[in-house]
């Protein structure tokens, strides 16, 4: 037995959940035939059953449907690469603001250690002064 490393089980439901309420969003005018298009593409689990449901494959139609769905499914490529693309500049947004996090702890740490270093180095003074007499 060989096991995969990859999202969990419920991390894979929460994440097709999220995809189908974005999708219900972002595609409410979209005819059916193009939404089950659509979700047919989608990896999520029953995606095929599900779309089958919203809009039965079939050959019927007027000539310049296939032509007006392939637009629809283009638009709703492009809305769904629009979407990926904002995530993408968030997520580069966060890494950037942790990268920056860090260095702030590293800095604080760093002037922490110049202090101690510091203290120590006076008390070191203070106690040769001492010894030699010449404490104030």
């Amino acid at each position: 037995m060989v096991a995969k490393p990859g999202p969990s089980y419920a991390t894979q439901r929460e994440e097709a959940r999220d995809g189908m309420l974005r999708l219900l969003e972002t595609l409410p005018n979209m005819p059916p035939p193009v939404v089950a298009e659509f979700i047919r593409t989608q990896d999520w689990p029953n995606a095929t059953d599900i779309a089958d449901m919203i809009a039965p494959v079939s050959g019927e139609g007027e000539p310049g449907d296939q032509e007006k769905m392939a637009q629809m499914m283009e638009q709703a490529k492009q809305q769904v690469m629009q979407e990926q693309e904002v995530q993408q500049g968030q997520l580069e947004l966060e890494k950037e603001q942790i990268k920056l996090q860090i260095e702030q702890q590293k800095l604080l740490q760093s002037q922490v250690e110049t202090q101690a270093t510091e203290a120590g180095a006076k008390e070191q003074v203070a106690g040769m002064l001492q010894e030699l007499g010449l404490a104030t």
